[in-house]
């Protein structure tokens, strides 16, 4: 309602035709008044829904749900001009809405502390998520359930909007105005829209990334099972202990691009963990890894445990002096132990400068791991192959000396055959035989 007013001296009377004339220009103003009222409605209206569309054609064309939620929550407070907006999505178990973007200083802050909220608990988060309805507070000062954020003093107006996709609540969006009743019915109808939106968009972020991590793996896992049988094939082409190791340290060298190993082995007899070889490192190291295996040293610990442990820095198991005179604080170290049949046989030592790698990762782990399972197999058939070819050859040997001795029946001819043969088999220079007498014992 509007009314027209006109000044006139205090004698002045208004005639029939001043009254009609007022009251014609009355209505013409009142009609212009009500024109411009629903032009600026409709423009508004129109840029609420230009900024909806912008916002969700924005979501739509982001596959990063970092990216997509970040530039979405600023997009959305700066093209409709809110004190702070807000978006949570709710963890595995359902127990919590967490905070995965925020605008301004005051969402840093809470991106910093972790922020979350309990679902159905006392905030309006929490209830929109668990009911799956917007809750909207007019004056939060006299909201029930809501949670009194001390980072954003100066709300007034909150709208908490639940994040829909495929019928199942993946989050919420908090949108907060410094003014009392800052949201209309229209504001409240195009919001929930635009999260809708914007929760398919998420959820194909999420999708797309799931299939592309799911690539990789499969590419990884590939690459991983080639590496693996071209191993397994040089392994298998060779029975010397020495062309096993070689294999096995140029696998940890090209496939694993570690820089430094040591392969170690238990020595039962002297209760002791030995190395026997090694790539990137002197001899003198090789010689100084050798370990009592009742010792707090790591290589005796891993023999104990099992374990597989990453270091990149100092460790009370270590040795001081090597530690520091080898300059062992620029390397990051893996040590494994070897298993053979469920017991732990010996220990691998691998690494690299940490200029050149800052970690190990679980893939590295991983294959490390496999390509010790195949060496320790290979060593295993190798060191039975070497015991059979030494007891092949025992007997072979045993039986040409018997053969030879059987041949003679001249007792001084069987005795200088056997001397000479037993010290031929033996590499020795002299040997001899003694006979002792029955009746007296006396050497002959």
């Amino acid at each position: 309602m509007a009314r027209l007013v006109q000044g006139l001296p205090q004698n002045h009377v208004f005639t029939t035709e001043d009254i009609e004339i007022g009251k014609a220009i009355a209505d013409q103003l009142a009609i212009w008044l009500d024109n411009h009222l629903l032009l600026t409605e409709a423009q508004y209206r129109s840029e609420r829904l230009q900024t909806a569309a912008e916002v969700s054609r924005a979501a739509s064309s982001i596959l990063d749900v970092n990216e997509l939620i970040e530039t979405s929550v600023n997009l959305i407070r700066d093209q409709f001009d809110f004190y702070y907006v807000g978006l949570f999505l709710v963890d595995e178990a359902r127990e919590w809405a967490i905070l995965r973007a925020g605008t301004g200083e005051a969402g840093r802050i809470q991106l910093e502390n972790n922020h979350k909220l309990k679902i159905g608990g006392g905030s309006m988060i929490g209830w929109c998520v668990q009911n799956r309805h917007a809750r909207i507070a007019l004056d939060v000062g006299q909201e029930a359930v809501r949670f009194q954020n001390p980072h954003l003093p100066d709300t007034h107006s909150e709208m908490a909007l639940p994040l829909v996709s495929r019928d199942e609540v993946i989050g919420a969006l908090t949108v907060q105005s410094i003014e009392r009743g800052a949201f209309s019915a229209e504001d409240i109808t195009q919001l929930q829209t635009m999260a809708d939106h914007l929760a398919n968009a998420i959820q194909n972020a999420r999708l797309f990334e799931s299939v592309i991590q799911a690539q990789l793996e499969a590419e990884e896992l590939l690459q991983e099972t080639q590496a693996l049988q071209l191993f397994s094939q040089m392994l298998a082409g060779t029975l010397q202990v020495n062309e096993i190791l070689n294999i096995f340290f140029r696998a940890c060298i090209d496939v694993l691009g570690f820089e430094y190993g040591v392969f170690s082995l238990v020595d039962k007899y002297q209760n002791r963990i030995k190395a026997i070889a090694g790539f990137g490192v002197s001899d003198s190291q090789i010689k100084r890894a050798n370990r009592s295996l009742d010792s707090q040293d790591i290589m005796a610990d891993i023999i104990r445990t099992g374990k597989t442990e990453i270091l990149t820095d100092w460790d009370e198991r270590f040795d001081r002096d090597m530690f520091e005179a080898e300059g062992h604080a620029q390397w990051v170290r893996v040590f494994t132990s070897v298993t053979l049949r469920q017991e732990n046989i010996g220990l691998v030592e691998t690494g690299f400068n940490q200029d050149t790698h800052k970690r190990i990762d679980e893939s590295q782990i991983r294959l490390l791991r496999a390509f010790i399972d195949q060496t320790a197999l290979a060593l295993d058939n190798a060191q039975r192959y070497e015991a059979s070819q030494k007891a092949a050859h025992r007997e072979t040997l045993i039986k040409e000396i018997t053969t030879k001795v059987r041949a003679s029946t001249n007792v001084d001819t069987i005795l200088q055959t056997t001397v000479k043969e037993l010290g031929d088999a033996l590499g020795s220079k002299r040997a001899y035989v003694h006979l002792i007498s029955p009746t007296n014992g006396e050497k002959k």
